[in-house]
């Protein structure tokens, strides 16, 4: 799966196209759209079994940044449950 970058209305999700893993599946960082500050990360939670956001500590969320934040997890697990059936693995 080749995401690149998701843009929303407050953040938009980059991910590193490096070898920046997590539990063996890859980071995405999240930025302000205004600033372009990094401000979190979504990351793979084995635990629950899902991604999840983690959040710098000195930012703050309003209800739009925390939707946009679950479109982002939405799209980034739906693509890579899509290319673990389609391949065997996710990318």
């Amino acid at each position: 799966m080749s995401i690149g970058v998701l843009r929303y209305r407050f953040i938009y999700v980059a991910r590193n196209m490096e070898l920046d893993e997590h539990a063996g599946r890859p980071i995405w960082y999240i930025f302000n759209t205004k600033s372009r500050e990094a401000i979190g990360r979504i990351i793979y939670y084995p635990p629950w079994r899902q991604f999840v956001a983690t959040f710098s500590e000195e930012s703050v969320w309003s209800t739009g940044c925390l939707d946009d934040v679950a479109k982002a997890i939405g799209h980034i697990t739906k693509n890579w449950n899509k290319a673990e059936a389609d391949n065997g693995e996710g990318d």
